[in-house]
């Protein structure tokens, strides 16, 4: 595991196998946007997720490989444990040192942490920063802003449906529209009707990370 600055405000928190990069960030990740009133900015257990996550899919509790990149504000992760953690482990007290480390590092929590693995990190890393730019960088969020100002009613509508059904909080469709746009679609999001959108999104998210020189 390393931790590594991206750019102004984003680190990477790396990890070799994508379940202890999952194991590490799921609670947060959960805190910060799931989809459930009983787990979102709530105080919760792990196996209290595990029976809701597994009841829900109808399966085993396959969360490690459902989700292989996670981003979140750094302030989640205190957010959190001001909560409360009944039950904390090897995997909070990491995050917790993870967030008193950058907040020191950055002189402040108005930093975003991009959680990747080697395993996954080709396939998500663009998203996961197109997550932290709209997240961080004003002049980003404009613009990308404006791109969904411009999507007709009956798309937004049909992207809410989907986001829905994929497991994301309503309060983050905008968010995730211009991160799965930017960086390559989900199959339940290769419909014919998005496809005239996307490329103003692409072009948008690779003029920034030239003009920022992001390197990834």
């Amino acid at each position: 595991m390393r931790i590594e600055k991206l750019h102004d405000d984003i680190y990477i928190v790396r990890f070799e196998f994508g379940y202890d990069c999952a194991m590490h960030f799921w609670r947060y990740q959960e805190f910060h946007e799931s989809v459930c009133s009983r787990f979102r900015f709530q105080s919760f257990s792990l196996l209290d997720y595990m029976e809701w996550y597994c009841k829900k899919k109808e399966s085993s509790f396959t969360y490690a490989y459902d989700w292989a990149g996670f981003n979140l504000p750094g302030k989640v992760i205190k957010r959190a444990h001001d909560k409360g953690i009944p039950d904390p482990n090897k995997y909070d007290r990491f995050m917790l040192h993870v967030y008193e480390l950058l907040a020191d590092w950055n002189g402040n929590d108005q930093f975003y942490i991009m959680g990747l693995s080697k395993e996954y990190e080709a396939e998500c890393v663009n998203h996961e920063l197109a997550h932290a730019l709209f997240g961080t960088n004003a002049d980003y969020a404009w613009c990308m802003g404006k791109l969904l100002c411009d999507l007709p009613e009956p798309i937004i509508n049909s992207l809410q449906w989907d986001f829905m059904q994929m497991g994301y909080h309503t309060d983050l469709i905008e968010d995730e529209t211009q991160a799965w746009f930017s960086t390559g679609v989900h199959s339940r999001l290769n419909r014919r009707q998005y496809k005239g959108f996307i490329p103003k999104f692409r072009r948008t998210f690779q003029r920034f990370k030239r003009q920022l020189h992001i390197q990834i």
